[in-house]
């Protein structure tokens, strides 16, 4: 496993910055990684905590990848290293924004209160920290305020301004990026085994997070429901007003069914401001830029059939949507008001 880059795909300086620390022997007690859903957080965590534990003799060789803690820690199976989620089944819905409870926390506290049972290190990853509830947040500053000096916590969100900043100025902030798409690509085909031509439209798909690619080639699902939402689109551009505030209220009623639901809301628009982007993109002449690489005819059609001023001003209509869904306005209204804004096809 020694590599220059500890096996990862990009975040090299990273990398670099947190094997100085180990070289140097001045391990931060508390690190934040922030970046966008897929772009390797957990990965980066996970793969930090196995060369902090690992117990070959030459630092410069860590993680090996062969002793007993670079095995057991991504199995969650190492004793030192503790891994905290939200503590929602798999499978089941979430209602509550922030789930990871002040008992979790409270758990952790008295772990890494201990020392080490194995390793050299107590590790706590939490994993995306801002789902912590405020009760729990509260109590996380205590252990950040008076840390073990055993004891290593790792936290992952997609960005600072969603966690307490008093948690934050006790953390060495690590803000990760997506890679450059030629790089995406080459990570994809060269580490894990996908063809060159699905390399190219996941890369562009993803944005450069090798993480979310990585999953699209695992679970068709997500490749199935970017489709069903893109084809939701194309529909509503040619349909009639009652159609589409049928539509607000069907995706309203979704966005009232708990977390997982909002989420999904919000991807959905998420997803459509990226089309309405690339077809820009594309009456601009930049059509090797279009994140939805796979579906290039269908925008071009589209970029003919509408004016760049038309996919200005919805472009806009969806971003003040998502904004007025994060600040708990009616969702019925706000989706209604966006999908009015639709210029017909």
């Amino acid at each position: 496993m020694s590599t220059e880059n500890w096996g990862l795909a990009g975040h090299e300086w990273a990398v670099a910055a947190l094997r100085r620390a180990i070289a140097n022997d001045h391990v931060p007690h508390a690190l934040l990684f922030v970046g966008p859903p897929g772009v390797g957080k957990r990965t980066l965590a996970r793969t930090f905590a196995r060369a902090l534990e690992c117990t070959a003799a030459d630092p410069a060789s860590r993680p090996c990848g062969a002793c007993r803690p670079c095995v057991q820690i991504p199995a969650n199976n190492y004793p030192d290293v503790r891994v905290i989620e939200t503590e929602r089944a798999a499978g089941t819905t979430r209602v509550d924004r922030r789930d990871i409870s002040i008992d979790q926390i409270r758990t952790l506290q008295h772990q890494v209160s201990l020392k080490p049972y194995e390793g050299r290190w107590v590790i706590a990853v939490i994993a995306d920290a801002h789902e912590m509830s405020d009760a729990a947040s509260n109590c996380l500053l205590k252990t950040l305020e008076e840390p073990q000096a055993h004891a290593v916590l790792i936290l992952t969100a997609p960005d600072v301004g969603q966690l307490l900043p008093t948690i934050v100025s006790r953390c060495q902030v690590f803000p990760l990026r997506p890679l450059p798409l030629d790089l995406a690509e080459a990570a994809l085909v060269e580490r894990f085994s996908v063809a060159p031509d699905q390399a190219v439209v996941l890369a562009h798909l993803s944005g450069g997070r090798i993480g979310w690619a990585v999953r699209a080639v695992s679970d068709e699902n997500v490749l199935t429901h970017r489709r069903q939402r893109l084809d939701m689109l194309l529909r509503l551009t040619s349909a009639s007003r009652g159609q589409r505030l049928a539509q607000a209220a069907a995706l309203s009623e979704d966005y009232g069914k708990g977390v997982d639901a909002r989420e999904g809301v919000h991807e959905t628009l998420d997803l459509w401001a990226t089309w309405w982007r690339d077809l820009l993109l594309i009456q601009e002449g930049c059509a090797g830029q279009v994140t939805n690489a796979d579906r290039v005819d269908e925008l071009r059609s589209a970029a003919a059939s509408h004016s760049s001023s038309e996919a200005v001003r919805v472009l806009a209509e969806i971003i003040a949507a998502r904004d007025h869904l994060d600040r708990n306005v009616n969702p019925r209204l706000a989706i209604e008001v966006m999908l009015l804004s639709l210029p017909h096809a």
